[in-house]
């Protein structure tokens, strides 16, 4: 009896996510099993191509399996940059990449130059990518001399992540005429973390001069630089449609002490309809309880705030906890404009809170236990109304 196609169709669907080799390994085996299969399972198969140096095209004949791929990853060591730029299959490649909704272009240990490390018909391809009316998330990391003029596609881009990126002014950098923009003022989400002011003017114009609807701001690594930007986008007119803002340190402290220095720019105040703030740091930073508060206490009266989210990284023992300023927050966070509240909700990194010992789940759970318990007994009046909730990054 031959399966319906929706039936085949759901069960390729209920490949287990979790472990990436079984599922692969499940995925190849239903696209052998029958045509019925195939397909699908190519879909699942082909979604997300990840690109490493090779001599052999990933597609070796097929060409039609680059019309399955929807996220592309290009994400290189510092030492492939050489080979990178010798890469004879990787422009051919992009170039049948049809419909891309997901790119991510980043250097580990390093800096992509745009102009010496790729070549023309590879800045080519990868401007295809950039402007391509599919594409709804874009993140560039360690990227040096992006041309001004793409700054522009960057706000018809639902998802932007940009960290340590430079634009150029070079004229020399686009390859060829740029496409008439199609998916106008899609951006709502924009994550900035490492930039420096003086090299990403043109975005910022961009961000200032377009009309978009951005509900989430992530502002990483907080310092200097990265602070007067979100002070300039929150003053701005971007500032009436965000609902959730974000902000981060690097985890270096000569990093933490200047974004420290400049946490006062940041008014949370001057975005009306804010609903989620978000503030991660690590409690062994003597300040942080004191710059959470002065984000905070610039919350407009009218807001209605219903969610706070307070990362913490601390060691694998308690002390940093037990020396926390508490009361302030369990004084500030119950009064207006957090009347509203519905939970005050507080994460943990897994690296710096849990041993390799406590990775197992009834540990992990236990542990939880005893965190919420601490922590519900330095915000008794947060504890009491049922707000808190504790949850570990995996």
């Amino acid at each position: 009896m031959r399966v319906p196609q929706e039936i085949a169709d759901l069960i390729v669907d209920q490949i287990p996510l979790q472990d990436i080799e079984v599922r692969y390994a499940s995925l190849r085996a239903c696209a052998l099993t029958c045509r019925s299969f195939a397909k699908h399972s190519q879909c699942h198969l082909f979604h997300t191509l990840m690109f490493h140096s090779t001599d052999k095209p990933f597609y070796d004949g097929h060409r039609e399996l680059a019309l399955y791929v929807r996220e592309f990853h290009l994400v290189q060591n510092y030492y492939d940059i050489a080979h990178l730029a010798k890469e004879r299959h990787l422009p051919a490649v992009i170039n049948m990449l049809k419909d891309v909704t997901v790119f991510k272009l980043e250097q580990i240990l390093g800096c992509h130059d745009w102009k010496l490390h790729f070549s023309p018909k590879l800045r080519s391809a990868l401007t295809r990518l950039f402007v391509s009316p599919s594409l709804e998330s874009l993140r560039l990391s360690m990227m040096f001399g992006i041309p001004s003029s793409y700054a522009k596609f960057f706000t018809d881009i639902r998802t932007v992540e940009l960290n340590h990126v430079h634009f150029s002014e070079d004229p020399s950098l686009i390859q060829s005429p740029l496409p008439a923009r199609t998916n106008l003022h899609a951006l709502k989400a924009l994550t900035i973390s490492n930039m420096m002011l003086f090299s990403c003017v043109p975005l910022v114009n961009v961000l200032l001069s377009e009309e978009y609807a951005l509900e989430r701001l992530k502002v990483y690594s907080l310092c200097k630089d990265n602070a007067i930007i979100a002070h300039v986008l929150m003053n701005s007119k971007a500032s009436l449609s965000i609902t959730a803002l974000e902000f981060g340190r690097s985890g270096r402290e000569e990093d933490d002490i200047d974004g420290h220095a400049w946490i006062s720019e940041i008014d949370i105040g001057t975005v009306p309809h804010l609903q989620s703030v978000v503030v991660q740091a690590d409690l062994n930073r003597d300040y942080f309880f004191d710059d959470a508060k002065t984000i905070l206490q610039k919350a407009r009266i009218d807001n209605e705030i219903q969610d706070i989210g307070i990362q913490l990284n601390f060691d694998s023992d308690y002390s940093e906890i037990l020396q926390c300023k508490w009361e302030g927050v369990d004084i500030l966070l119950p009064e207006p404009p957090f009347t509203q509240l519905q939970k005050v909700y507080f994460t943990f990194s897994r690296d710096s809170c849990w041993s390799e010992s406590d990775l197992m789940p009834s540990v992990r759970r236990e542990r939880m236990k005893e965190l919420k318990t601490l922590i519900g007994s330095y915000l008794p009046r947060l504890h009491n109304k049922g707000l808190l909730q504790l949850h570990s990054l995996q």
